[in-house]
């Protein structure tokens, strides 16, 4: 790399955050030449930094020393052998300067991009300015800081693809637990797995490589953190990945918390995601309780919090939590509900309101994807369709993430039986309905009309949340055509109901008719209140009044008024005039 170097006297004027000096000499014995090591370690910290020049042989003050006397190589050797004590070598460009019979060798590090420089020995830091009279200095990068460095250079950091470089495939034994490996084979060989590649390759080592669960260092086959994550040991995890935790928190109807589990401890002993995910669902199979529901040869299986939710729950919150945070994910469950909060916000531009609606986005997309292909979520990524889809499906509350922060994602499941027959009809009709996305809009809206009774288009579209007017409107009119909807009304007043023969199917005839003759009744009541005050009518003024075309529903509303007495009418049609009768 060629750089345009300033003049020494440029570069003398002090240590900046894009400036250090260095003197030539061995940190531990005082006698010899700096090592490369030290060099590197520097060159490592101004490079994650902005970038910049380190001046060997000049000390903190800014007084030229020169380089050490047994210092014979050139910059370009030196610049060579620095360069090979890291992961990812950075670009660097030499130069020498010389003051009287002084040397000073200079250093050029362009900054870091997407990743941060890492030394083989496993350093890492960075030159900041901390404050104080001392200036700049090299400190070491925590983790934590990770995903803003890489957001303020406009690069997604994905923790679960990061290399662990002392972790090479060679010595897998060592780092992976046995047993999640077994698990792995097993559901392959039962073709429990959504990436039909891993029963065409043959060996664990390509299985992993099919995963996108391995990379390669210096030529070297390496694990990922997604890798240590799905099937580390306990004790790997524990040194090298610490945030990675659970706690099961299952409080008894009385109050009490006979469950009360750490993943690493006895009743969740193992750590791995595959074995931990495995023995949550297993709780849960044992714990939330379950009623049935037969009608004939059908069976509807009704647990209290539906499994498809929960499983795509907890592999979401281990998914796209921030693993830089040492904090565990928290499942807890009561008779009335069910949360779990991960820590780490939501990721880039999703919120609790367009959570449901938003593509595919995840905070550590080398796991997701892996999970996905192990068949342990939802295949396309949207598991949250599951989780939606599970609540309206059994007729209970919509999803909420409303308690998130921007330091956490919790979700909240709420209990609840519905109607066996809505939720039968629920299942019979959606059955043959393929398309998840589908099954969430209609049946969210369905479920909103079914918990209220009636809705405004606008009120009904909210319910859902996230869910487009446009898109909503389209799915209002195709289950109006599917004779699930009637409306009643017209205008901005309208509102929407379930329809009499859907009602019937639900065994709640009599609700269509209350509903119906309610919504007459009352226009005929707000009709009766404006004549009393102004003395009479006309079929203008009461479409204005019931903020509905004047057409001839109105004029039938006013005749039926005067045919039962309630009115009396003076004139003919668009020109008439309605008044109470005289007494």
């Amino acid at each position: 790399m060629k750089h345009p170097f300033p003049p020494l006297e440029a570069l003398l004027r002090g240590e900046t955050l894009g400036v250090e000096y260095k003197r030539d000499l061995d940190a531990k014995n005082k006698q010899g030449p700096a090592s490369d090591e030290t060099i590197a370690d520097s060159l490592m910290a101004i490079g994650n930094a902005d970038g910049g020049y380190l001046l060997l042989g000049v000390e903190n003050a800014g007084n030229v020393l020169g380089i050490h006397p047994d210092r014979s190589t050139s910059p370009a050797d030196f610049r060579s052998r620095v360069s090979r004590k890291f992961l990812n070598a950075p670009t660097l460009a030499t130069h020498e300067y010389r003051e009287d019979d002084r040397r000073v060798f200079a250093f050029y590090v362009e900054a870091a991009k997407q990743n941060p420089y890492q030394l083989h020995s496993g350093s890492l830091k960075i030159r900041k300015v901390l404050g104080g009279k001392q200036g700049p200095e090299n400190v070491p990068f925590p983790l934590s800081e990770l995903p803003q460095w890489q957001a303020q250079r406009g690069v997604h950091y994905d923790f679960s693809s990061q290399l662990i470089s002392d972790m090479p495939w060679g010595e897998h034994e060592r780092f992976l637990n046995a047993l999640s490996l077994g698990l792995l084979q097993r559901r392959i060989a039962d073709g429990k797995i959504n990436n039909p590649n891993l029963r065409s390759v043959s060996g664990l080592e390509q299985q992993m490589d099919t995963l996108g669960l391995l990379g390669t260092v210096e030529g070297r086959k390496v694990l990922t953190h997604a890798a240590l994550i799905l099937f580390g040991s306990n004790e790997a995890l524990r040194e090298r990945i610490p945030a990675h935790a659970a706690q099961f928190q299952a409080f008894a109807p009385d109050g009490s918390l006979p469950y009360n589990l750490f993943s690493g401890q006895p009743g969740l002993e193992h750590l791995p995601l595959l074995l931990l995910a495995t023995r949550i669902e297993e709780l849960f199979r044992g714990i939330v309780p379950r009623r049935e529901l037969m009608d004939g040869l059908f069976r509807i299986d009704i647990p209290a919090f539906g499994d498809d939710a929960l499983r795509e729950a907890v592999m979401n919150a281990f998914i796209h939590r921030d693993y830089t945070i040492p904090e565990p994910v928290i499942i807890q469950i009561t008779p009335e509900q069910f949360t779990i909060t991960n820590p780490g916000g939501f990721y880039r531009d999703v919120t609790p309101q367009n959570i449901l609606f938003h593509e595919p986005c995840s905070r550590n997309q080398r796991l997701a994807q892996a999970c996905a292909d192990i068949g342990l979520m939802e295949k396309s990524g949207r598991g949250v369709d599951r989780i939606f889809w599970d609540q309206i499906r059994f007729l209970r509350p919509i999803p909420s993430y409303a308690a998130s922060t921007d330091d956490t994602v919790r979700l909240v499941l709420s209990g609840g039986e519905g109607s066996l027959k809505a939720i039968r009809w629920m299942f019979q009709y959606f059955s043959s309905m393929p398309d998840m996305r589908v099954r969430v809009v209609h049946g969210g809206l369905i479920h909103a009309l079914i918990a209220e009774g009636e809705a405004s288009r606008d009120t009904l579209i909210a319910a859902l949340p996230g869910l487009s007017k446009e898109h909503g409107l389209r799915a209002i009119t195709e289950l109006i055509n599917a004779g699930l909807i009637t409306r009643i009304g017209h205008g901005r007043g309208q509102r929407l109901i379930l329809s009499a023969k859907f009602q019937k199917d639900l065994g709640m005839p009599e609700a269509f008719v209350h509903q119906a003759g309610l919504d007459r009744e009352n226009q005929q009541q707000m009709i009766l209140r404006y004549v009393e005050a102004h003395g009479s009518i006309t079929r203008r003024e009461a479409a204005k009044l019931l903020n509905v075309p004047a057409d001839d529903s109105v004029y039938k509303l006013l005749r039926h008024m005067v045919g039962n007495g309630r009115l009396t009418m003076t004139g003919t049609r668009a020109t008439a005039r309605y008044s109470l009768p005289k007494a």
